[in-house]
């Protein structure tokens, strides 16, 4: 029942700090398949799933500084409704071989 709730909290965030660059909804759509690695309930790694969605959204937010600001937002506004394990989040560049890397945390600031 806890993995519904996280779902639909992740598929009702719209956060405001978004721009139509990046649309808020098709990210989370995206990283569903990475809700168990994020929230830590998966042993090893993230799925085959997850990368290929976290790669698509890697090229989109590689193609200019706006998308990439707006991915970022859009991250921020999602981990702060549920409770997701930080440190396996910065995992993701890493083990999906994203180019786009930012920190995501509590106190990220997608303006720099």
């Amino acid at each position: 029942m806890a993995t519904s709730v996280v779902v639909l909290a992740m598929v009702t965030v719209n956060p405001a700090a978004a721009t139509d660059a990046i649309d808020c909804h098709n990210v989370v759509q995206k990283l569903l398949p990475c809700e168990p690695f994020l929230l830590g309930a998966a042993s090893g790694g993230p799925s085959a799933e997850c990368c290929s969605g976290a790669q698509e959204l890697d090229k989109i937010a590689a193609s200019s500084p706006t998308e990439k600001k707006a991915l970022c937002e859009c991250l921020v506004q999602v981990a702060r409704s549920f409770p997701i394990n930080y440190q396996k989040a910065n995992q993701l560049p890493k083990l999906c071989s994203l180019t786009t890397n930012f920190t995501i945390g509590p106190a990220t600031d997608c303006s720099k």
